[in-house]
C-alpha cells in the first residue's frame, strides 16, 4: 500500500467536513458528542459550521505531522494549548486513508470541545464525534 500523501489527505478531509457542514451532520454530531442542547446550540458553534459550509477552511485547526517519538503509541492528538491537530508521521505511512480520515475527525471533535465548552466534556467526545460522522 503506498503511503498517504498528507496534502491530498487534508484536502479530502476538508472537503468531507464541508459536506457534513452543508448537510447538517456536523452540527448534529457536535451537539450530541459535546452534550449540548439541541434546541439551542452555542452561537459560536453555529457560526463556525456556517463558515465551514461557506468554504472557509481556515476555520479548521491546523494539522501538523510529528515523528513517532513525539507521540509514542498515538496515531493522532489534539493540543488545546496550540489549537493544533497532530498526526503521527510514521503511523500515517502505513495507515489506510479511511483510518487517517477517522483520526482527523476524532481530533477535530476534541478541537470543537476545547473551543465551545468551558470544561472538557465527560467521556471521549472525539470518538463519539467520529462515530457519529463516520459509519
Amino acid at each position: 500500500m503506498p503511503a498517504i500523501n498528507p496534502t491530498e489527505l487534508l484536502a479530502l478531509w476538508k472537503a468531507q467536513v464541508r459536506t457534513w457542514a452543508l448537510s447538517g451532520q456536523l452540527l448534529t454530531a457536535a451537539v450530541h458528542a459535546l452534550q449540548l442542547k439541541a434546541s439551542r446550540p452555542p452561537e459560536q458553534l453555529s457560526e463556525l459550521i456556517d463558515e465551514i459550509a461557506g468554504g472557509a477552511m481556515e476555520t479548521l485547526p491546523p494539522v501538523e505531522l510529528l515523528e513517532a517519538g513525539a507521540m509514542p503509541g498515538a496515531a493522532g492528538a489534539y493540543a488545546a494549548s496550540t489549537g493544533t491537530i497532530y498526526l503521527n508521521r510514521d503511523w500515517l505511512r502505513t495507515a489506510s486513508e479511511s483510518k487517517a480520515l477517522a483520526v482527523l475527525t476524532e481530533e477535530f471533535g476534541h478541537h470543537l470541545d476545547a473551543v465551545i465548552n468551558a470544561a472538557d466534556t465527560p467521556g471521549d467526545e472525539g470518538t463519539s464525534f467520529e462515530n457519529l460522522l463516520i459509519k
